[in-house]
This record gives structure tokens, C-alpha cells and sequence, in this order.
């Protein structure tokens, strides 16, 4: 990640000892290991991150947030927090405040506010641990309540002092690993080996269940991901991942087709980086091609189509009560998907971008498996 760009304020909490330890003045920093940037400068590395006395927000106020009234005045001074807290109650009132805990705390017991939400380790640490209504169950910050020693990459030997503390070194690691358009066979053995060592498998529902076989002994959890009927929010199936290796488990998400190709792999990546557990990523045959070759319709051909361009039919904002139309990008071939319950959207705004009637097209459902359906036709049909 160091090839990542640093921007100018990103480093703002670390800068100075930044500058230190790459100067050869000190050996090590100390920091919060949230204050990190997302990519260290070059030629730093972070030789251990301490274990948290309680990674989770707490609430602090006169009853629960769910209990207050309208207009009660809750502090806080991070965005992500208040959509927490407005989802929770969304008739109370945001007021930003700062300062110490003791600060803050004193502004709730002078009623200048009716509640607030701070690091319920922070006030572990300060034996204010009654201080605490009830603990939020949102996500709290990555890394909050951590630490993080930070030196030069390649110093082994003030790593080895640090090592003994490193938290790191009893996580497990996660595995997003493909599991192709849905013939059990068109899986890479690659992922099929990631099945045979795993302790724990997320799956969603294009999994084909004979895959399963290959993790006998291991703990499997559906993540479902379906429309109209998802088994497991992201977030809840993100923060599971974290919790699984945080526990030191092998874990694999065994995703239908590829996990890059519309199977949100980017957001669990991101997300399980952002806690320092070690990710691997396992590609798979994606459905966008797969199924097509397993009928014999090439997606490319000589004097016919140059250009593909996939294409979801969904967006994260659309309702079921008003349809929306389909991005149409400039490709010869274009692949929909998850598009069955879209195809009227899907026919308008192919038209109104000027695709001809005559343009040969096909449906399928269910591609490569046994129950696979399909049917070709022209777009008029």
C-alpha cells in the first residue's frame, strides 16, 4: 500500500516523528493507531499494533438513545456517528462538541447536552466505565483504541523488541476467492485448496452447494446476497469477516463468479485492510463470460464486435416502486447483470440509446448449472 499517494494533510498526526525516524533520530513512534494515514511514507513500516480494551462507541445519557425525546441534544464530533445515531433515533438533535473526555462528560452532567457518544475504551481507561448507558451498535472507528509502533522498514532488530506485543500475530487471514458462474467444475483449484484449509466460509446463494464439500469440517455461514431477500447486511457480513480472523480463524468468502466483477469485493477488502488483517484474493471465472462460452456466444468476433461492457442493472438508490433507466455504455456487446427482473427497463433504455430492434439479444437464468435457462431472440422480442 505504500505506492498509494499520501496527501499533504493525511499525515498531519504523524509528520514530525515521521521525519524523526527517517532521519535516524529515534527508532521508533508511538501513535493512536487510528491517527495513521491509510498508506505510511515510504521506507516506514509498522512493527506491532496493541490489542484494544474495547474497540466499540458508547453512550452516555440520561436513558437510551432509542428512548429519548424529540429534540434531546446528543454530542458528537464524528459524521460517521451521526448517521449512527439518526438511525437510531432520528428526532434528536446533533451538536458538535470537542475536547477531553472529562470535558465532554461535563457538558452532559451540566446539561448542555442530553447524551453524547464517546470510545467506550477511553472511558475504560479513566475507571468511567459507569459512565456508560448502553453500548452503540454500529462499527466503531477502525483501529480505535489501539496502538501502533511505527519504524524504519528493514530495522529487525527494534521489530523483534516489539514483536511480543504485536496483536497481528494471532489473527487469521481472509480469502475472497471466486467461485465461477455456477458448474461446480468451472471453480479454480486454487480456491478449491483455500476450501480444504479454511476454518470458517462465508458463501452467498450462487454458490453451488457441492462446494461446500471441499470445507467439511469448517464452519459455514450463508451471506446470502439476494434481491428481494438478502440473509446478511454488508456491514453486518463485513464485521463478521473482521471478527473471524480477529479470532484467528482461516477464512475464506466464496463468492459467486469472480469477487471483483460486481461481488463487492473492493468494499470487504478496503474495509478488513483498514483493521491490518491480511487479505488474499483468488479470481474466479466471472458469469459475464463464462456463461456466454459455455453456449458458444462469443463476446468478441472479427468484424462483428470489437468492444464488451458489463453492466448492472441495479443501482445502490433505486426502490421497487419507481423503475429506473439502465445505463447504457458505448460497447458492441453489452452484458447485463442481474437483469431478469429489469428486462422492461432494460429494453427502454436500449432503444431510446439507439440499439435496433433487430439487434440479436438472449436471456439467461441460472447459466452453466444443471437448471440453466436460456432464451435468444431479437431485442424486439
Amino acid at each position: 500500500s505504500t505506492s498509494l499517494l499520501i496527501s499533504p494533510a493525511d499525515d498531519f498526526f504523524t509528520d514530525t516523528l515521521d521525519e524523526a525516524l527517517l532521519k535516524g533520530e529515534i527508532d521508533a513512534a508511538v501513535h493512536s493507531a487510528k491517527d495513521l494515514p491509510k498508506a505510511l511514507r515510504p521506507g516506514l513500516k509498522i512493527f506491532a499494533l496493541t490489542a484494544s480494551r474495547d474497540e466499540r462507541d458508547a453512550f452516555v445519557g440520561r436513558k437510551k438513545l432509542s428512548e429519548l425525546e424529540a429534540g434531546a441534544k446528543i454530542g458528537t464530533s464524528s459524521a460517521l456517528r451521526k448517521d449512527g445515531i439518526l438511525a437510531i433515533n432520528p428526532a434528536v438533535q446533533i451538536v458538535d462538541i470537542r475536547g477531553t473526555i472529562q470535558e465532554r462528560l461535563k457538558l452532559f452532567h451540566d446539561g448542555t447536552c442530553d447524551g453524547l457518544i464517546v470510545a467506550a475504551c477511553a472511558l475504560k481507561r479513566l475507571g468511567l466505565e459507569s459512565e456508560i448507558t448502553e453500548i452503540m451498535p454500529w462499527d466503531g472507528t477502525p483501529l480505535q483504541g489501539q496502538l501502533a509502533v511505527v519504524g524504519r522498514d528493514g530495522d529487525g532488530t527494534t521489530q523483534k523488541i516489539f514483536a511480543a506485543i504485536d496483536v497481528r500475530k494471532t489473527y487469521g487471514r481472509v480469502t475472497l476467492a471466486g467461485a465461477g458462474p455456477g458448474d461446480p467444475e468451472l471453480m479454480t483449484v486454487k480456491a478449491i485448496k483455500a476450501l480444504k484449509k479454511a476454518d470458517c466460509v462465508f458463501y452467498d446463494y450462487l454458490v453451488h452447494e457441492n462446494l461446500l464439500d471441499y470445507a467439511p469440517d469448517a464452519e459455514k455461514i450463508n451471506a446470502g446476497k439476494r434481491k428481494g431477500g438478502h440473509t446478511m447486511p454488508q456491514a453486518e457480513l463485513s464485521r463478521m469477516l473482521r471478527q473471524k480472523a480477529m479470532a484467528g480463524k482461516t477464512v475464506v468468502r466464496l463468492k459467486g463468479g469472480d469477487p471483483f466483477i460486481f461481488g463487492r469485493g473492493a468494499e470487504e477488502i478496503e474495509y478488513l485492510r483498514s483493521y491490518h488483517i491480511g487479505v488474499d484474493v483468488i479470481p474466479g471465472i466471472t458469469s459475464a463470460t463464462g456463461i456466454p462460452s459455455s453456449l458458444g456466444i462469443p463476446l468478441t468476433a472479427r468484424g462483428v464486435s470489437s468492444s464488451v461492457a458489463f453492466v448492472s442493472a441495479h443501482t445502490e438508490d433505486e426502490s421497487d416502486t419507481a423503475p429506473q433507466p439502465v445505463l447504457i455504455p458505448h460497447a458492441e456487446t453489452l452484458v447485463f447483470f442481474m437483469g431478469l427482473t429489469k428486462l422492461p427497463e432494460i429494453v427502454q433504455s436500449l432503444r431510446a440509446a439507439g440499439w435496433k430492434d433487430t439487434t440479436p439479444a438472449v436471456v439467461i437464468s441460472k447459466g452453466t448449472r444443471a437448471d440453466e435457462k436460456v432464451v435468444p431472440g431479437l431485442l424486439r422480442d
